[in-house]
Order: structure tokens, then C-alpha cells, then sequence
């Protein structure tokens, strides 16, 4: 039960990432996905991650901002991180910045099930392999 969660919830979040850049292409205008307090996105990946229209790309929810969807936060029994706090995709569906890096899911409770690593390339390209988590037992 554990790993079908750990699938869905990556399943879940590359579908949602093909969707912001398919949605900045389409629309001509900057998505940001970042997991949010208040109107500013933190690094908190294992929380609540939305997906706003950004018109000025300052990945920062502006009152001319709109949100698009809400991700739910991961379980408290697994762990969601990412080096940075935003990936803003820009209208040709690349990434903004350096904002490339790696998703890494784990399933803390049980660290002999391996995690997941989704690599987001500059491009906003993604790719999944398995990787082998720490355990904090």
C-alpha cells in the first residue's frame, strides 16, 4: 500500500507538471508551481504545492495572479523535497532561471522500499528513477 502511494502521489505530480507547461505554452504566459504561505512560495515541498498563472514570473502570488490547482500535501509518513522553491515555466515551456533539480519521494516508515527521483531538466523536461533514501531510524 505504502509504494501505490508513493506511485500515485509521483504519478500525481508529473501529470501536474506536463499540465503547468503545457498551460504556459498554450496560454502564452508564465506558470509557477511552488508549495505556498500566505502569497509566497517556500521550500515546504511535502505541503499543499499550487500551480498559479504568474504574469510578472516573480513566483509570487500577485492580486493579478490566479491559481489553477492545489497538489494535497503528502503524507506525514513520507517526504516530498526539491532544491528550490519555485518552477516557473515560461511560454516556451522551458524553466526559468536555475530552477532545474530533482523531486526525491520517500517512504519514511519504510526505508527498504527504494524512493523515487523525478529530474526536471532546463528544458522542463522530467525523468523518473528509483533512489535509494536515508533512513531516520
Amino acid at each position: 500500500l505504502a509504494k501505490n502511494r508513493q506511485d500515485n502521489k509521483l504519478s500525481i505530480l508529473k501529470t501536474n507538471l506536463a499540465y503547468a507547461r503545457n498551460s504556459a505554452v498554450s496560454y502564452n504566459q508564465a506558470m509557477t508551481l511552488c508549495p505556498m504561505k500566505g502569497a509566497q512560495c517556500t521550500n515546504s515541498w511535502h505541503d499543499k504545492i499550487y500551480l498559479f498563472t504568474d504574469a510578472n514570473a516573480n513566483q509570487f502570488l500577485d492580486d493579478t495572479d490566479t491559481i489553477i490547482f492545489m497538489i494535497e500535501a503528502v503524507p506525514d509518513s513520507d517526504s516530498l523535497t526539491y532544491p528550490r522553491h519555485a518552477i516557473t515555466y515560461r511560454p516556451d515551456g522551458s524553466i526559468a532561471g536555475f530552477q532545474s533539480g530533482s523531486f526525491i519521494y520517500c517512504l519514511k516508515e519504510y526505508p527498504e522500499i527504494m524512493g523515487k527521483r523525478l529530474t526536471i531538466s532546463q528544458a522542463g523536461r522530467y525523468r523518473i528513477r528509483d533512489v535509494k533514501c536515508q533512513s531516520d531510524r
